[in-house]
């Protein structure tokens, strides 16, 4: 899952950040495009990746969105 949607962290011209915990009060965000070797360094959690429109870029995620169509888009 991580190579997967860091693909689409690594596109130009679509809007993503990473967003890594630091301390209980300290976050560091980051925006794409990302390097692709960057993924291999991230630790095990407390960090998270945001990408914007997702959905146009992975069709399951499209897919998922679908069952919650009652959401504002």
């Amino acid at each position: 899952m991580r190579r997967r949607f860091g693909r689409a962290g690594r596109c130009t011209g679509v809007e993503s950040r990473l967003v890594l915990e630091r301390s209980v009060r300290s976050w560091e965000v980051r925006r794409g495009p990302f390097d692709e070797a960057l993924f291999a360094t991230l630790p095990e959690s407390h960090w998270t990746l945001q990408v914007r429109d997702v959905d146009k870029l992975v069709p399951d995620v499209a897919l998922l969105l679908d069952c919650f169509d009652f959401l504002p888009l």
